[in-house]
């Protein structure tokens, strides 16, 4: 090459990576500029039909290679169409190696995960390159770039979210649905119609179907039981690396309504056996325990406790393992890992949300609903543990090990406060008030605070009928009255006590029975995830303090209606907990709430 030539290239990559802050330009292939960013094949700077980085570029439905003035399940080449395959590099119905030519071809669904997990993706809103809304993104290997513009897409003639959604098509198809393929939306990995219009990213490299972003020896197993492998996170029970039905880690394996220990075609509330009956936990019950029945031996589905342990004791990183996506799940104990893949749910007779998400039946019931029970969620987003309806065909990840009744999952950052208020923590739960994360007199959430009898605003030594100031008193609501309100009279602002409806609400959370800051107690979350700790303070009666670290009492605002020595209050003790009416002479705890 001669001296100037060289000259001219190098200063025309050093233009283009100056004037452009989102993307670093690492060579050219055939005429099109790409970027390392060290994953396993080079990703293009701009979308199929576009001059630059920045531009939208073209719309191509799924297996076409040409632009057109409509998208519709009519016109598509490929909607409904039976029997495809991973199309990249077909010149057919790849759009990128139809159009750019040489080795250059849509990315497959592994190398978009691939591409998810070892990069940072910048808010949409965050980024903006000449006067174009988009994502930059960053590898975390090698520190180059990509912008990705926010181009949005086509339905039938019309142009969507277009400054406000990225989205690009993979090679791979839906293989479940004859309708749908995987795209890159933001940072998720997808399914969409066939015949939408949406962006082309190539790619130039080996096919990848099968990234592993780990080493298979991370997932090692510790033992084996009865012809089955398991690994020892350093929690009460030991956790198979397997789903039932997988024949290896990153295998979805089989889906089973609650309760039911065969798969079948479809999953409907009229065909499921236990949906509407009341049910204790049935772990190790080879009736309607899953795991018990398929792999026999000691191994049962884990109770509700125990998920519960391995959401908290564990660190959960979404990762691919054997072309599954997934989380990888490790100890904070002992470091060891299992692997469990976003294998979806079954509904009626389509499988949903494969890739993007996992759901694992536990062994509990919900004790307020005979039609639902407890189970891990996860996605990329989040893991957490929910309730939802038995009939759906969720996974079963089976454990074994002495049954679980309560397990310490205390973790302070469980208990994270949502905001403040008049210099008190409050936490939302996703119910209509929000709650305090310490008692009155507390100064942590384990802590046992002071004790009240109903309607009054300051302790005493002696907690009687004779000193009560409202024992047998004709009294309304007192929440907020801060004459007879513990909350507002010693936290003020807008602090006050719940009434009866929004503390029997807490019935709506998962209540785990746990420790906190040394002390006994339940851990109460609500839907959305966030916790607060109730410490089993016990109660005063007369100047005997009683029930510490077997029960917790709480007065609320409401005084019971047919009888005026008495009023509402929430309790737990002995594993149970409910709402009813007490003696106001005694002494409880309030735990404040705000509007």
């Amino acid at each position: 090459m001669k001296r100037s030539t060289l000259i001219a290239t190098v200063a025309s990559v050093l233009l283009a990576v100056a004037g452009n802050a989102q993307t670093t330009v690492s060579g050219t292939i055939d005429g099109h500029d790409y970027v390392d960013l060290g994953l396993s094949v080079k990703w293009a700077t701009c979308n199929v039909g576009a001059s630059s980085p920045e531009d939208y570029g073209n719309y191509y439905a799924w297996g076409e290679t040409t632009t057109k003035s409509t998208y519709t399940t009519e016109n598509s080449k490929t909607y409904g169409k039976e029997g495809m395959d991973d199309i990249t590099g077909n010149p057919s119905y790849d759009a990128a190696r139809a159009n750019w030519g040489g080795l250059w071809r849509m990315p497959t669904q592994a190398e978009m995960e691939e591409l998810i997990i070892n990069c940072t993706f910048e808010n949409i809103y965050d980024v903006e390159f000449s006067g174009y809304k988009g994502c930059k993104v960053t590898s975390k290997i090698n520190g180059n770039s990509i912008f990705l513009p926010a181009a949005g897409w086509r339905d039938g003639a019309s142009s969507l979210r277009a400054g406000r959604m990225i989205a690009h098509w993979s090679s791979m198809p839906w293989e479940n649905d004859s309708h749908s393929a995987y795209l890159l939306s933001s940072d998720h990995v997808i399914k969409s119609n066939r015949n939408i219009g949406f962006n082309v990213r190539p790619v130039y490299g080996p096919i990848s179907k099968n990234i592993n972003t780990d080493d298979p020896a991370i997932y090692k197993p510790t033992g084996t039981l009865s012809g089955h492998d398991y690994v020892d996170l350093g929690l009460s029970v030991k956790w198979a690396t397997c789903n039932v039905g997988a024949s290896s880690p990153s295998d979805y394996g089989n889906y089973y309504a609650w309760g039911e220990t065969t798969t079948k075609s479809t999953y409907t509330k009229e065909n499921s056996r236990t949906y509407g009956k009341d049910m204790d936990d049935i772990t190790g019950n080879p009736s309607y325990d899953a795991a018990r029945a398929n792999w026999g031996g000691s191994w049962r589905m884990p109770t509700v406790l125990e998920m519960e342990e391995l959401v908290d004791k564990c660190t959960w990183t979404w990762t691919i393992q054997g072309s599954h996506t997934g989380y990888k799940v490790t100890s904070k104990i002992n470091g060891n890992s299992i692997f469990v893949p976003a294998a979806g749910r079954r509904d009626e007779l389509s499988l949903n949300d494969a890739v993007e998400c996992g759901c694992y039946w536990g062994a509990t019931p919900d004790e307020w609903d005979t039609q639902e029970a407890f189970f891990i969620d996860f996605s990329r987003a989040d893991h957490l543990i929910k309730w939802n309806s038995r009939y759906y065909g969720y996974s079963v990840r089976p454990v074994y090990g002495p049954i679980s009744k309560n397990i310490n999952t205390d973790d302070p950052a469980i208990y994270k406060p949502t905001g403040t208020l008049s210099g008190h923590d409050y936490v939302d739960l996703g119910l209509s008030v929000k709650w305090a994360t310490c008692n009155v007199g507390a100064s942590s959430p384990g802590d046992y605070g002071d004790y009240f009898a109903w309607g009054e605003t300051t302790t005493k030594s002696t907690y009687t009928e004779e000193n009560s100031k409202i024992y047998g008193k004709d009294m309304g609501d007192i929440s907020g009255n801060s004459a007879y309100d513990a909350a507002r009279a010693n936290w003020g602002g807008s602090w006050r006590m719940p009434t009866q409806k929004e503390m029997w609400a807490l019935r709506h959370c998962r209540w785990i029975s746990t420790t906190c800051g040394g002390h006994k107690g339940y851990r109460v979350t609500g839907r959305n995830g966030n916790s607060i700790f109730l410490p089993a303070a016990g109660l005063y009666n007369g100047s005997s303090l009683s029930y510490v670290g077997v029960g917790g009492y709480w007065w609320n605002s409401t005084p019971y209606e047919n009888d005026m020595q008495n009023a509402y209050h929430v309790y737990f003790d002995f594993n149970r907990y409910g709402c009813t009416w007490f003696h106001r002479y005694f002494g409880l705890s309030i735990r404040p709430v705000s509007d």
